[in-house]
């Protein structure tokens, strides 16, 4: 009787194990061409696939920026693709969610920000939103921050001057994309173009262009 158990306990154990390498082996080919699945274009961005997912056609770097790799299709959330459209070149949206929408030398991803109100989202700067509840960076909720007394601080179209980008404000605190300026007087920090520079000051302290987002104290120098 025993033996009899040990024998059907090994061969549960071999099914498992053998389901689990073909699973893996399926989801390995699942996004080749070559694999069983189907794809149907929908629209300049997005393909049917015969298993009734949505995905986007993308390719990976072999040696960035020029060298890319074989074509694949990449499975993604999105749940009405005619009402797809990009909000910038990295948030997006449909008729149901807030989106977003990135490359990196793994292919394109869209993802869907789950936490977004797609009726009231907005980009404010690149990678930087918000809608009626939260403030967004890089896709992800900043913790803390009044949308209601938001203010863009050091807002400069000057592409000569990118570390001017991400500093806003709310009511008690400024920040830093999705750091938080704690050192820093809310109620009188500026931005001032002076030479083609740009300087960053409160009532105590002059900063550096690196004292973002460290708070790095050497970084900083004490006005007179």
């Amino acid at each position: 009787m025993m033996k009899s158990i040990l024998v059907l306990l090994a061969l549960v154990l071999f099914s498992c194990a053998n389901n689990k390498t073909n699973t893996e082996q399926y989801e390995s080919q699942f996004n080749d061409e070559k694999s069983p699945v189907e794809y149907k274009r929908l629209s300049n961005i997005f393909y049917k696939g015969s298993d009734g997912g949505v995905y986007i056609k993308t390719h990976s770097l072999i040696k960035p920026p020029e060298e890319v790799g074989p074509a694949f299709y990449r499975k993604v959330p999105v749940e009405d693709y005619e009402s797809y459209e990009d909000i910038s070149g990295f948030y997006a949206k449909d008729k149901f969610n807030v989106y977003r929408d990135w490359s990196t030398t793994d292919g394109r991803f869209i993802a869907i920000i789950e936490e977004a109100d797609v009726k009231t989202f907005s980009e404010i700067e690149y990678r930087l939103g918000m809608d009626k509840n939260h403030v967004f960076y890089n896709g992800k909720p900043v913790e803390g921050v009044d949308v209601y007394s938001l203010e863009i601080l050091c807002s400069n179209p000057n592409i000569d001057f990118p570390s001017s980008y991400g500093l806003y404000k709310d009511s008690r605190s400024v920040y830093y994309k999705k750091w938080k300026m704690e050192t820093i007087d809310v109620e009188s920090f500026e931005c001032i173009s002076k030479d083609s520079i740009i300087i960053y000051q409160d009532k105590n302290w002059v900063y550096e262009d690196d004292y973002f987002p460290d708070m790095d104290s050497s970084k900083r120098t004490r006005r007179e």
